[in-house]
């Protein structure tokens, strides 16, 4: 008795061995069909966002609408507001643009005057009284208070991505003092102590006098047989590394030597005496034996 089963379909009959041959070829085609599509590209990876900056021109503005403006341009989120009364003036110098971190050094040289400061916690800045913080001038007697402001700036100004702990130890403002010579710095004790530490002992300091110089000298050497050029190879090889001078060559095969050394004038004459000589001089030597 036959062993093959036939199964019925509408369109016919089939074996069971055929039944799996059908089967077997429409797998194959589908995956020949998957793989033979192209894979996705993959997308990019995000931009980051870019820095706000603004130019800020605000003359004489009520505190709420002020910090309004601020908050629709930089986004961020002002707290404290209410604890200012007196309009506020807020220009960005030569129409700069400024970023975040500006705006408050900005706003935060304003608010000096009615003793209060602003402390920035991500996109969260509050307007805190200076008890919080401390204003505090250093005074200098040498260094130039922008130089300085830039040094400290770099090193004890507050940024607005750094933790609390962090933050403790920076200032909150750093400015050049309006009315006297010197720098203008809020923020915690602990950060006021250690900048005024720092300028007092690295940036405010004499500048220990320089030794007198002797006169720059140029003394002119006319070559007779050697030239020129060769001459002055001769001399920067010869002369010691640590006696300054400049040599350049002249017209009338002439080297022009500057120096402050008077040993490398002393050293430049003593080699002409020995290589600026006639080469090809004839000297003519008694023979005894000779016939």
């Amino acid at each position: 008795m036959s062993s093959n089963k036939h199964i019925q379909f509408s369109g016919g009959i089939f074996n069971s061995a055929g039944l799996r041959l059908a089967i077997t070829i429409i797998m194959i085609s589908a995956l020949s069909t998957a793989y033979s599509q192209p894979a996705e590209t993959p997308l990019p990876p995000p931009a980051p966002p870019q820095e706000i900056t603004a130019s800020i021109f605000y003359r004489d503005v009520e505190p709420k609408l002020l910090f309004q403006m601020l908050s629709e341009t930089y986004h961020v989120q002002f707290e404290g507001v209410e604890a200012l009364n007196e309009p506020i003036s807020l220009i960005s110098e030569g129409k700069e643009e400024v970023n975040v971190d500006g705006m408050l050094q900005l706003l935060n040289a304003k608010l000096v005057t009615e003793n209060k400061a602003a402390v920035r916690e991500g996109s969260v800045i509050r307007i805190v009284p200076l008890e919080d913080t401390h204003p505090k001038t250093i005074n200098l007697t040498y260094a130039d208070p922008e130089k300085v402001v830039n040094t400290l700036k770099a090193l004890y100004l507050a940024k607005g991505d750094e933790k609390g702990e962090d933050k403790g130890r920076k200032a909150t403002y750093i400015g050049v003092h309006p009315q006297l010579k010197g720098v203008l710095v809020v923020g915690p004790k602990e950060a006021l102590t250690n900048i005024e530490t720092f300028v007092k002992t690295e940036l405010d300091v004499a500048t220990p006098p320089q030794p007198p110089q002797a006169p720059l000298q140029q003394k002119y050497i006319v070559l007779e047989y050697l030239a020129a050029d060769e001459f002055k190879q001769l001399l920067e090889k010869d002369i010691d590394p640590g006696q300054k001078f400049n040599a350049a060559v002249a017209p009338n095969n002439t080297l022009i030597i500057s120096s402050r050394e008077p040993a490398v004038f002393a050293r430049a004459d003593e080699l002409k005496k020995t290589f600026d000589i006639d080469r090809m001089e004839i000297r003519y030597v008694p023979l005894r034996n000779a016939n």
